[in-house]
């Protein structure tokens, strides 16, 4: 889409004017639109459904996920597109959270907070780090780039202008890369920080059980909590949109500190891990990874890459 101007533009000067349900057909719609029509995409995600649950899916159970998958993902992009208009009531009701109480413990340590969401519904968990910001806690989010994701084009900007109503979603987040500096400086303020526990683009990996198999998984949110002694919290967002998703808080995950750091990243990665897999296996159309080619393959020879290949975003 053009810079000047894209669909979340029309959509977003659609909403109130067109209702709520309405622009849900016109996603899912549009979802469906997509799973014709990209046909490459669409082979990634079906290879990656049959590879992973082909023995106990069948194949139209695996093509009802795949098309789901495009559903859902125009679904949530509508839901982040419209949440800056949406009332406070609404929000509270697409977007509940559970277990603030887990966050409001670690924070009381003083050490700052990791947050390590994944990428189940993951756009969701921008618009539950806005709403927990809302809440009064200072809630960031490390980006791997230094153009911010999301920002409005020049006619959205316009819009901002005259409605006065903030299109973006950005505010608190800041470039982090490779460079855990910036991070440590949020957790010495006692900020919570959104980190990818999923993410492939790592300097440190560790294998653990995932999907029946020996994955690699991030080492990095663990490493820094580890480190610094800071709690390390797991922010998931379960259900499928639009009236199914939840932001679930879960209980912090124990620090390991012995003298076999691999060891302890490991055990800390593995219980994390754990956790989004029991996620996944109950919400299977809302991983974004599926849209890889070959996902589990390619996250399976992250070990094999280099430093600069694991850069690249």
């Amino acid at each position: 889409m053009s810079k000047i101007f894209n669909l979340r533009d029309l959509i977003f000067l659609l909403y109130p004017l067109v209702p709520l349900p309405w622009l849900y057909i016109f996603a899912r719609i549009h979802g469906k639109f997509k799973y014709l029509s990209q046909r490459n995409e669409r082979a990634s995600v079906k290879n990656n459904l049959l590879t992973s649950f082909g023995s106990i899916k069948n194949e139209p159970e695996i093509n009802r996920l795949t098309r789901q998958f495009f559903e859902y993902k125009q679904m949530r992009m509508l839901l982040l597109t419209l949440y800056p208009k949406l009332k406070p009531a609404l929000k509270d009701k697409l977007f509940p959270i559970e277990g603030q109480e887990h966050l409001d413990r670690a924070l009381l340590l003083n050490k700052g907070v990791i947050l390590v969401g994944s990428h189940l519904n993951s756009i969701i968990t921008l618009i539950g780090k806005d709403i927990l910001r809302s809440k009064g806690y200072d809630i960031r989010v490390a980006i791997p780039t230094e153009d911010l994701p999301y920002m409005p084009t020049r006619f959205g900007k316009l819009i901002e202008r005259f409605t006065k109503v903030h299109i973006g979603i950005n505010d608190g987040m800041f470039y982090a890369q490779f460079n855990i500096r910036p991070i440590l400086r949020c957790l010495a303020q006692n900020a919570a920080v959104i980190l990818q526990g999923d993410g492939w683009h790592s300097a440190g990996f560790v294998a653990v059980p995932f999907l029946d198999r020996s994955i690699p998984f991030t080492t990095g949110a663990m490493s820094i909590a580890r480190m610094v002694e800071t709690p390390v919290v797991p922010i998931f967002v379960t259900g499928s949109p639009p009236h199914g998703l939840k932001i679930v808080i879960g209980e912090p995950i124990a620090l390991e500190k012995s003298d076999d750091p691999e060891q302890d990243l490991e055990m800390m990665v593995g219980k994390y891990v754990q956790q989004l897999e029991s996620h996944l296996r109950e919400n299977i159309a809302c991983w974004e990874h599926w849209l890889h080619a070959n996902a589990l393959d390619t996250m399976a020879g992250l070990l094999d890459k280099s430093l600069s290949e694991r850069y690249d975003v």
